[in-house]
């Protein structure tokens, strides 16, 4: 693959090859199946690993969460949302109950085969994402506040409306400050 200029689509697209000349019962994927960074359009944005989907020309959408950065974890991701069944993903090695909602658990032998393919490949280029650092921020408050010096009553309103003029108390019908 190539090193320099190589994005995440990219890169799972060329590891699809050697993922199907590494395991034969994936010898099937071709141009039906695309692979793509993200949560997937129906999916939540819970602890969910992979997300199919079909499109109406029946090709298949494989979405790996952005919340991976492992090459052997996405890997692992990737052959078990590029596989359809249980039968097949037991034959890989994924553990469980294989579901489509289950969680991706592949066996030892697994893991260290994935590990050996993602040692061949370049490094998956993606840098670790902490949705915990984004999702705790609070967004702040764009409105300001006017106050009724004599009365104590408050408002908020926009810049935009500040600018036609300053409000006027709703109790005692006094200019308010911001």
């Amino acid at each position: 693959m190539p090193s320099h200029d190589t994005n995440r689509e990219a890169w799972l697209t060329a590891a699809l090859p050697h993922l199907a000349r590494r395991f034969p019962v994936l010898v099937d994927i071709d141009d039906d199946v695309r692979v793509s960074c993200g949560y997937g359009p129906r999916a939540s944005r819970r602890v969910r690993l992979v997300s199919v989907e079909w499109d109406t020309s029946g090709v298949r959408q494989v979405y790996v969460s952005p919340l991976l950065d492992s090459a052997p974890e996405v890997l692992a991701v990737l052959a078990y949302g590029v596989t359809s069944s249980r039968a097949v993903r037991r034959s890989l090695g994924f553990t469980g109950a294989c579901g489509d909602s289950d969680p991706v658990v592949p066996s030892p032998e697994l893991c260290e085969s994935l590990e050996a393919l993602a040692a061949m490949l370049d490094a998956y280029p993606h840098a670790h994402t902490d949705p915990s650092a984004t999702a705790s921020r609070v967004q702040s408050t764009r409105m300001l506040k006017a106050e009724c010096e004599p009365c104590g009553y408050i408002v908020r309103l926009s810049r935009t409306q500040l600018e036609r003029g300053a409000p006027l108390c709703g109790v005692c019908a006094r200019r308010m400050t911001v």
